[in-house]
């Protein structure tokens, strides 16, 4: 159901703004993890444990969040996650031990999971074909702006009051975008279209559109491991640069703070670009698959290179420039996955499509980030990095493995003959 172009930017104004606070939520730890290393006396196991909390967190309410947000409608959804991500992030202020904070970011993954499948459940919903992926890559690029924004944020309220204080203030945030969004949006706003139609109206088996039914489609699974290889590329930048910086260039917290988020700005700038080339191309008469997957070899094959750069290179400034590149070809994937999967799966289903793959993400960004802390405590860096390397070459290999993609394809394997 397309609603109104005003509509439809306040719509994605308010899930980016969501986005934005929701990272800067996440951001807080990996900013203060040099700090809390210092000060509580956590090694990089500890650390990665912490992440790989989180990330179990994301993975187990994936698929609960996605039939909340399928069932109950995005209105809801929305209000019932950001109380919860936010009165967990303020109760990391609190915490003093590796199992607190285990626990506390556990249940901030639980509650954050939700903000990705109810995005991309509305922008599936409401947005033409021809502009999903740029509003996708919107979307997406908000993550990154609380990236430029969380660091100096977050240095400035731990040099100036407390590490404890840089986790209470942001935690508010939520608050009053709830408020926001109760008053702007009545809930037959946001409604899904007619139950059990797809977006070409054709009638489909309602079991099909479940998980069981999902899970039997070649084209889930590729997605899942879309995903589940960008996924692990993503958390390692965002959980782990800053750590990086911090150990092996020397820096002290306030350089810290000054040039950390310099990657994530250029990251979402590859979002942006990934969905502006993708629509681009579209409205220049491409077909769907080049369109969308053009900007995927783009994208993949700059972060493999920058990867390699970052390997060879020592002072900080080309790190940042290596850093920089990898993270916005990597970053040019994002909407574009989006695009696939709400160009392939009928809208009823994107929230549990959606979920799904978050699982698979979450999966493999748990084993890798443990792992990650793992060999950082007995090796170094260059092992990390060569995986990190390898990743978007799989990646790139499930795009051409999940083949053209066309909702009226995917329809017609599940339409039912009247």
């Amino acid at each position: 159901m397309l609603i109104s172009r005003g509509m439809r930017r306040t719509v994605l104004a308010m899930i980016s703004v969501a986005f934005i606070i929701n990272f800067i939520d996440r951001q807080v730890l990996a900013t203060l993890a040099p700090v809390l290393r210092d000060q509580l006396g956590f090694t990089n196991t500890d650390y990665s444990l912490m992440v790989a909390a989180f990330l179990l967190g994301m993975g187990l309410f994936q698929l609960p969040v996605g039939l909340l947000m399928d069932r109950k409608g995005a209105k809801l959804g929305f209000s019932v996650i950001v109380i919860a991500w936010s009165i967990v992030s303020g109760l990391h202020a609190f915490a003093t031990t590796v199992f607190q904070f285990c626990g506390l970011r556990f249940l901030l993954g639980g509650g954050e999971c939700g903000n990705y499948s109810g995005g991309l459940k509305l922008i599936g919903q409401h947005f033409p074909p021809e502009e999903r992926a740029f509003a996708g890559s919107i979307f997406s690029a908000s993550s990154f702006v609380a990236s430029v924004i969380a660091p100096p944020l977050v240095v400035f309220l731990a040099l100036r009051f407390s590490w404890h204080v840089a986790f209470l203030v942001p935690s508010s945030l939520g608050f009053l975008w709830l408020a926001v969004w109760l008053w702007l949006f009545p809930q037959r706003a946001l409604q899904a279209t007619m139950e059990g139609s797809s977006a070409d109206g054709s009638i489909l088996d309602p079991s099909l559109t479940h998980v069981r039914g999902l899970l039997r489609s070649r084209r889930t699974w590729a997605v899942i491991f879309i995903r589940s290889l960008g996924g692990p590329l993503f958390h390692f930048y965002y959980f782990w640069v800053p750590e990086y910086l911090k150990r092996t260039k020397g820096i002290d917290l306030a350089t810290l703070g000054a040039v950390v988020w310099i990657p994530f700005l250029f990251a979402g700038i590859g979002s942006l670009f990934g969905g502006y080339l993708s629509g681009a191309l579209l409205r220049r008469g491409y077909s769907l698959t080049f369109s969308r997957r053009l900007p995927c070899i783009l994208g993949d094959a700059l972060a493999v290179v920058s990867n390699l750069v970052v390997m060879a290179v020592s002072s900080l400034p080309l790190t940042l420039v290596a850093l920089s590149v990898a993270n916005f070809g990597s970053n040019m994937i994002e909407p574009n996955f989006i695009g696939f999967v709400t160009d392939i799966f009928p809208e009823r289903a994107v929230g549990r499509v959606t979920a799904l793959t978050g699982i698979g993400d979450n999966i493999m960004s748990i084993i890798l980030m443990v792992t990650t802390g793992i060999v950082l405590d007995h090796f170094s860096y260059l092992p990390v990095f060569v995986g990190a390397t390898l990743l978007p070459l799989l990646q790139f290999a499930s795009v051409i493995w999940l083949g053209q993609p066309s909702k009226g394809d995917f329809s017609r394997e599940r339409r039912v003959t009247s």
